[in-house]
């Protein structure tokens, strides 16, 4: 009798999403079968990540706002926990720009961070 191996399932399927990613396509997050671990405040920011619309970008500082209403949240405190995140292109920090249009603060690399902005256009 074989082994199910579950892992190749959740392996198989995030195959899958960034082919379609790449193709152009536009997959939902919903199709992975994905679980956060972080803490509370950065499941908050990567929960508010999976909601920027492709081929948008905002501050850092707009998604503290939208995250923690006008609570004097810190765009660098934001920043930590956008970078905190392991599922660079899944959960899109790419998205996330300086509050002058800058493209600052990326994991992969501002070059990478430029090609996936530029992908989604």
């Amino acid at each position: 009798m074989k082994k199910k191996n579950i892992g190749n399932v959740v392996l198989e399927k995030t195959v899958q999403w960034l082919d379609d990613y790449f193709k152009g396509n536009k997959p939902l997050i919903k199709d992975l079968p994905i679980k956060f671990k972080g803490t509370e405040f950065q499941l908050k920011v990567w929960n508010e990540l999976l909601k920027i619309p492709y081929g948008s970008t905002i501050s850092y500082k707009e998604l503290g706002k939208i995250i923690f209403g006008e609570k004097n949240i810190s765009s660098q405190a934001i920043g930590r926990a956008v970078s905190k995140n392991k599922l660079l292109v899944i959960v899109p920090c790419h998205r996330v720009i300086g509050s002058k249009g800058d493209l600052v603060g990326y994991a992969g690399g501002i070059d990478r961070k430029k090609y996936l902005l530029d992908h989604e256009k």
